[in-house]
């Protein structure tokens, strides 16, 4: 296996650096524009353009614990496809795959695949045209498909809100600038950020938009340091970033970038040994306090498509993200959380525990005082974010 150094963060108060391995070799084809979604510590990924030019609807599971080992699930219950967007939710047990194009043209079906039964499920359908190589995000138990091509080769500026308790959809406000597709998403709640990709020319984009859910609003965020498109998103909250993709049609990128609100975007360097355009990347929650990056296929330069994946495991115990130290007390403590930080109005506080399930999402004026008494005895992690932008994280224990 090769190994490959990236440095994962670095500020004034911190440095990490974390490792990506390559594990056992993705089982289906060699493929590019598959997608990807995580249910707990396993990770999924199916569909794509495999070699001989023919579309596939296989999927298969990685389950990241001990060594990391492949598994078939069945076959999504519909046409072959690619271009599709994939998501899942933190507290999820199902992970979602939307839209993208079969044979016949771009697609508006939704589908969720639930671990419990093992088994596909058509949800409600996009109310709109079809449309494929979209991006999609997550925020406060709701997901958002944004820009793509629909028929035609058309792009789009739409952005449309799916709630999955309802199963419906709900158009909410176009992202800002040209329509784009191929572009790569990535959460670091409380907002939701839309990267690169293609405009209808097929050049690639560096601008970024940064969504507003409360509010229901997009504003630009610092731009990515070069243009690219078909990368995609290493993870969510834990490890925002993106990796992979191309500037044009013979450069193809094989780092990764990092963002964080205000510092913007932290080449973290090379994450495999060839560049890929139309790589598939999801997280994974490993539980007891650390969860995995999984990153692989797509087609590099010479236009040959690959089977290789790339893990790497990043730990919970992280004490501090940002620009500014978040500190909790008691610590351990029994019954109640009290956050200090240095800033000025809202604090929004994000709290999970050891497997990445969400506990508490909430935003607080004035010093944060949380009851947690009905918790689970472990480790907890505070992530804290002002209204300035300063996003802090730290480690709780509950006695």
């Amino acid at each position: 296996m090769r190994s490959i150094l990236l440095l994962l963060f670095a500020c004034g108060h911190c440095a990490y650096s974390q490792t990506w391995n390559q594990i056992p070799d993705f089982p289906g084809t060699a493929r590019d524009d598959a997608a990807a979604f995580s249910i707990g510590p396993h990770a999924y990924f199916g569909t794509g353009m495999q070699v001989g030019w023919s579309l596939t609807n296989d999927w298969w599971m990685l389950d990241i614990i001990g060594n990391p080992q492949w598994y078939s699930v069945p076959q999504l219950p519909a046409s072959p496809r690619q271009y599709c967007t994939a998501f899942n939710f933190d507290f999820g047990t199902e992970g979602y795959l939307f839209g993208g194009l079969d044979a016949n043209g771009a697609l508006n079906e939704l589908w969720s695949f639930s671990e419990s039964t093992n088994s596909w499920t058509q949800k409600a359908s996009l109310p709109a045209a079809g449309r494929y190589a979209a991006a999609s995000f997550t925020l406060n138990s709701k997901a958002y498909v944004v820009t793509g091509l629909v028929a035609g080769g058309h792009t789009t500026n739409e952005c449309w809100r799916y709630d999955p308790l309802a199963d419906d959809w709900l158009q909410v406000a176009d992202i800002p600038g040209i329509g784009r597709h191929r572009a790569s998403c990535i959460n670091s709640w409380p907002y939701g950020y839309v990267a690169g990709g293609a405009d209808s020319a097929y050049q690639a984009l560096s601008d970024v938009w940064r969504y507003d859910a409360n509010n229901d609003e997009w504003t630009a965020a610092q731009s990515l340091p070069e243009a690219r498109y078909g990368a995609d998103a290493i993870a969510a909250d834990w490890l925002p970033g993106i990796i992979g993709g191309a500037s044009n049609d013979t450069t193809f990128h094989s780092n990764a970038y990092m963002y964080s609100e205000p510092d913007g975007w932290t080449d973290l360097g090379p994450v495999i040994p060839y560049g890929l355009r139309g790589g598939a990347g999801t997280y994974a929650s490993g539980g007891g306090g650390w969860n995995a990056g999984v990153y692989g296929t797509g087609l590099d330069s010479s236009f040959t498509r690959h089977r290789e994946m790339y893990m790497t495991v990043f730990a919970f115990n992280i004490e501090e993200f940002g620009l500014s130290a978040v500190y909790v007390h008691p610590n351990p403590g029994t019954s109640r959380v009290v956050i200090e930080m240095p800033h000025v109005g809202p604090l929004d506080v994000l709290i999970t525990d050891a497997q990445g399930r969400r506990v508490l999402m909430e935003r607080f004026i004035g010093r944060p005082e949380i009851d947690a008494s009905n918790w689970k005895s472990g480790l907890y992690l505070v992530h804290a974010t002002s209204e300035e932008g300063h996003t802090c994280r730290t480690r709780w224990i509950k006695q």
